[in-house]
């Protein structure tokens, strides 16, 4: 589980500049009228909230585990 909530600390970055570039790329096939499948519309949009989520439910868990996180370094 920590190593999980680790990953997703590390790619938190990378995945909002990836989120945000999709998003801008079905934004350019609207602006050029391309037809868009309403169902990958809507994913594209609720991706982003998603994500933050997704980030926030990890760093409650993580906030929520550290005592014993701390416990187990002490015991280590």
């Amino acid at each position: 589980m920590l190593s999980v909530i680790a990953e997703i600390r590390d790619t938190s970055m990378d995945m909002e500049l990836r989120i945000a570039e999709a998003q801008e790329q079905f934004r350019v096939l609207r602006m050029y009228s391309y037809e868009i499948d309403p169902e990958d519309q809507e994913e594209v949009d609720q991706i982003g909230e998603n994500w933050a989520e997704l980030v926030e439910k990890a760093n409650r868990k993580d906030h929520e585990v550290g005592k014993q996180k701390e416990l187990y370094a002490k015991i280590t």
